[in-house]
């Protein structure tokens, strides 16, 4: 007799289950094999040919991946044989059949893993395709680098023949090449740790004496507040010169829009370009408005921000904003401003008010204040 609640129980382990390529590669919150799925459907329904049956795709798609419900994502990484990986999916497909009392689970991955049809063929397009896709958009949201976001393209261009899916990953690929910019600059890593602090303390000797002394931290950035910026998701990027690392900028996504947090540059390099490089490579990087939270009496910080097309918001605007996206005490929202290169709509509907005058006022991000740039 079918149980399909316990069959539902396990099927949605798929939600849980992260896709261990992104996971391997240092990608923070994951995609699930369950996003996954829905997007090869996606895919399916908006590219199905007129010649193939889109049913039948959408039911390959629901179930390509249906057997790491139980035995999880193995890839050509893991110890473990082709043969042996076969041999797994099949006695879990089989599991979640009987439970469903459904054989045709079966005959659908089978159907899938041999390639027997064209919809089973296109399907496996697909798969490659739609991981192609997501490697795009962690490239663009920092998660992913390029040299590692190539490994995947490289991948699904030897799994892609279709004539019509190979021009969609071209253009992909395409797509994020366009917004490279200058080869210094990398996703920063775990062993960065050390240089990102080391530059945002040197960088904030230029706050000592000027943002207000209540606010002034020794040092400006501890390690254990970076740790914590980090882990609400700060992804930093970095300007490689010989001499190492030499300037760092953070981005945040926060609801509906993103944060450009702890913008800093050595000192010794500082007026030389690298902030403005860093700040349009990671403008490229999100489709959202952007947010810049900045000490009110940093009027040279403020300045370098309005060079490049942001514009202050107005004291009652920016206090909103602090207390929406940012999580900062009071005497902070005083002594900040906001700058935003947002349309006149905010994606939650309400209007931007823009300074009419430059008054210079600062701001932190999601948890305390970071001199300059937060």
């Amino acid at each position: 007799m079918p149980k399909l609640d316990r069959f539902l129980d396990i099927a949605s382990h798929l939600k849980e289950v992260r896709r261990a390529g992104w996971v391997r590669f240092g990608v923070k919150d994951a995609e699930s094999v369950a996003d996954h799925s829905w997007g090869v459907a996606l895919l399916a329904l908006l590219l199905a040919p007129p010649d193939l049956d889109r049913q039948r795709l959408l039911s390959l798609a629901t179930v390509h991946d249906l057997a790491e419900a139980i035995i999880g994502d193995i890839t050509p990484h893991d110890s473990i044989s082709a043969d042996e990986k076969r041999r797994r999916e099949s006695e879990a497909t089989h599991n979640l059949a009987a439970l469903a009392g459904m054989p045709e689970l079966i005959a659908l991955w089978t159907e899938y893993d041999q390639e027997s049809t064209p919809e089973a063929r296109f399907i496996h397009e697909l798969d490659a395709l739609e991981m192609a896709s997501q490697a795009t958009a962690y490239q663009r949201s920092g998660s992913l680098s390029s040299a590692a976001a190539r490994q995947f393209f490289d991948a699904a261009s030897g799994r892609i023949h279709t004539p019509q899916l190979s021009k969609l990953l071209t253009d992909l690929i395409s797509s994020i090449a366009a917004t490279s910019t200058d080869p210094h600059i990398r996703p920063c890593t775990d062993d960065d740790f050390e240089a990102i602090c080391a530059i945002i303390n040197d960088a904030a000797e230029a706050y000592r004496g000027i943002i207000p002394p209540d606010r002034w931290h020794e040092p400006y950035m501890p390690r254990e507040e970076l740790s914590q910026q980090i882990r609400d998701g700060v992804i930093f990027h970095g300007y490689q010169s010989e001499s190492g690392l030499v300037g760092v900028m953070g981005l945040q996504h926060v609801q509906d829009v993103t944060l450009i947090r702890h913008a800093y540059v050595r000192t010794v390099h500082r007026k030389s370009g690298i902030g403005g490089k860093l700040l349009r490579h990671l403008r490229a990087l999100t489709d959202r408005p952007v947010l810049i939270g900045t000490w009110a009496d940093a009027t040279w910080a403020i300045a370098f921000y309005e060079k490049h097309g942001f514009r202050q918001v107005t004291p009652d605007e920016k206090d909103r904003l602090l207390r929406k996206y940012w999580s900062i005490p009071d005497r902070q929202i005083e002594t900040s401003v906001v700058l935003s290169d947002m349309p006149a709509t905010l994606p939650d509907g309400s209007k931007l008010q823009a300074s009419p005058t430059a008054v210079h006022t600062p701001t932190d991000r999601k948890s305390r204040v970071m001199p300059g740039h937060s």
